[in-house]
């Protein structure tokens, strides 16, 4: 095996590490706050790739919203070789939820790049998604010693929602807006 491969699987190996240790935490935290009969899961990449992208093209894509929906699929096809990223499927038993997925900089923050919530009628968690996301957003930062969890491009109608979480206008850059908030 080459060094550079290597590398990469063991990079690989420990972001997927305290990607799970973030996911357990939050599951753990979150079971008290949502309603009693939800079975909330927070999944790592390996269940996105075969039940949750299932999930989404056969229920989330034939459903009328204002919002476009994101191209899950083609958005982790993009980000699955990147041991930095974070990708999160957010379940109520069998029911897919709601999806975040962003990506460690380099520097002192992580990025959420995409939110949604399954605008479905059976979803208990509608209300939930985008605070139990940050907050795995939030543990992964923190276990990787990061300063910030950052928002980019949050919709419009979410901003007031992403101020009450505590974040904040940070920078608009290239067209893009990114909000922070520091990690708790």
């Amino acid at each position: 095996m080459s060094n550079e491969l290597s590398a990469y699987l063991e990079a690989h190996s420990r972001y997927q590490g305290l990607r799970d240790a973030a996911f357990h935490a939050v599951v753990d935290v979150w079971r008290g706050r949502v309603p009693r009969e939800v079975d909330l899961r927070i999944l790592p990449p390996y269940f996105i790739d075969a039940d949750a992208l299932k999930f989404w093209s056969q229920l989330w894509g034939v459903i009328e919203k204002p919002a476009a929906v994101f191209p899950w699929d083609e958005i982790f096809d993009q980000i699955w070789t990147t041991p930095r990223r974070l990708d999160v499927a957010i379940w109520d038993g069998s029911l897919l939820c709601g999806f975040a997925a962003g990506m460690a900089s380099r520097g002192n923050n992580v990025t959420i790049k995409f939110l949604e919530s399954w605008p479905g009628d059976r979803n208990k968690l509608r209300g939930f998604i985008a605070p139990i996301a940050i907050d795995v957003a939030d543990m992964y930062a923190r276990l990787l010693g990061k300063q910030w969890v950052m928002l980019k491009d949050p919709l419009p109608k979410a901003i007031a929602r992403y101020h009450d979480l505590g974040f904040r206008l940070d920078r608009t850059l290239k067209g893009h807006t990114y909000w922070k908030r520091i990690v708790e």
